[in-house]
């Protein structure tokens, strides 16, 4: 299970990050801890590749694979 968040600025561009361990550009997020919710994982991780202390806002999208 993992979440990942959407920020944009005035106009309309989409935050990305590059991770060291990967080759594309991300939304920031990523996967659960165990006893992790959603928005907690999605908090931390945004915490801890941004340094931004956020609450996460509404569900935009649920992706099932």
């Amino acid at each position: 299970m993992g979440a990942a968040a959407l920020f944009t600025d005035q106009l309309g561009r989409v935050l990305l990050v590059k991770p060291t361990y990967r080759e594309e550009w991300l939304l920031p997020g990523g996967g659960a801890e165990g006893g992790e919710s959603l928005a907690q994982a999605c908090e931390r991780e945004v915490r801890e590749e941004l340094g931004l202390t956020r609450a996460p806002g509404t569900l935009l999208a649920v992706r099932w694979a």
